[in-house]
Order: structure tokens, then C-alpha cells, then sequence
């Protein structure tokens, strides 16, 4: 008997391990209502990229402005599709536009393009309409302020084939862009969850 106990014990511990190491990361801060304060820099530019009134759900919809001097705003909603199978980004905006996108995503990686940095495979990208080959380079912390407290953040770093440098939140649900270095810099340097 007390040998088929710590037989049964040994088994559930591997399991227990097994399914922690395999489980994917979530963090509970990015939610519906958060307040996501991002700072871009760029040739002749600098301004800060807010979005609020945030639903996180099977799509993503958020408010969105940037700040002084571009002083531009609209609404934006990714669809279930587009978050789980693009691997097209897009980074610029017009003002005033309320937006559904199908084929691609903003601010958020998709699950495919999350699955392929997360596995180490090479992934194809888009990037404004520019294929770009994505490779995992490490799993990397990072800092950003969350309600007012200096938080570290679980991140998977990559980089393109042309120099792209992205650090996308290690959570497969919500692979959120944290930093990305383009032709531009963006990176969020605030969350607010109250």
C-alpha cells in the first residue's frame, strides 16, 4: 500500500510540473478598462499613443489618441479572426477613423505570430505592407509602471530579417506589442487598471 501511495504521489508531482511548464502565462492586469500609455519617438516626432475604454474579449476594441503635436484620435476593433491568423501589423492612422480591422492587427501581436516567436520558427511578417522574416532571439523582463508601482513583465524578444526589434508580452492570449523599434520607437511605459 505505501508503495502504490508514493508511487501515486511521484506521478501527480510529475503531472503537476508537466502542466505548469506547459501552461500558458496570464496576466491579469491587461483587462477590459485598462489604460494603456505608450511614448513614441521617430524622425522629427515624439508624442505620446493612449488607449482607453479597452474590451478585451474574442476581439479587441479600444479608444485611441495621440498626443501634442499630432493631436489625431479614433476607435479601433480587431476581430477573433484577425487576433488569431494575421501576420500583418499596422502602425499608421488617420484621424478621426473608427476601424475594424480583418487581416491585421495593431498593438497586439496574433496568436500565430505569437506561436511562431514563442516555438522559435521563423515567422513571415508584415509591417505596413513590408514582408519581413521575424526570429525569436530571448525571453526577457521589462519594466513598465502598472497603477502607479514599477512592475516586470514576462516578454519574448525578436528581431527581423531588416533590423525590426519587438518585445511582445509572453501571454498568448493577449501577446500585446510592449516595445517595437521600426522606422520608429513605441513602447508603453504605463498601464492603469483603476
Amino acid at each position: 500500500m505505501k508503495k502504490i501511495t508514493l508511487l501515486t504521489c511521484v506521478l501527480l508531482a510529475i503531472l503537476l510540473t508537466v502542466s505548469s511548464c506547459t501552461s500558458k502565462k496570464s496576466n491579469p492586469w491587461l483587462k477590459s478598462g485598462s489604460y494603456l500609455n505608450y511614448h513614441l519617438t521617430g524622425p522629427g516626432m515624439e508624442y505620446d499613443f493612449n488607449l482607453s475604454n479597452l474590451v478585451i474579449d474574442k476581439e479587441v476594441a479600444f479608444d485611441w489618441e495621440m498626443t501634442e503635436p499630432m493631436n489625431y484620435k479614433g476607435k479601433l476593433k480587431m476581430t477573433e479572426k484577425a487576433l488569431n491568423e494575421t501576420n500583418h501589423i499596422e502602425n499608421y492612422f488617420s484621424d478621426g477613423q473608427d476601424q475594424i480591422m480583418d487581416d491585421r492587427t495593431t498593438v497586439w501581436f496574433s496568436k500565430k505570430l505569437y506561436n511562431g516567436l514563442n516555438d522559435k520558427k521563423e515567422s513571415e511578417l508584415l509591417i505596413d505592407g513590408t514582408a519581413q522574416k521575424l526570429n525569436f532571439k530571448s525571453k526577457e523582463k521589462f519594466k513598465i509602471k502598472l497603477d502607479d508601482a514599477e512592475k516586470e513583465i514576462d516578454v519574448l524578444y525578436g528581431e527581423t530579417n531588416t533590423g525590426g526589434k519587438f518585445w511582445i508580452l509572453d501571454d498568448e492570449k493577449n501577446p500585446l506589442i510592449v516595445k517595437m523599434e521600426i522606422e520608429f520607437t513605441i513602447e508603453l511605459k504605463s498601464v492603469k487598471t483603476k
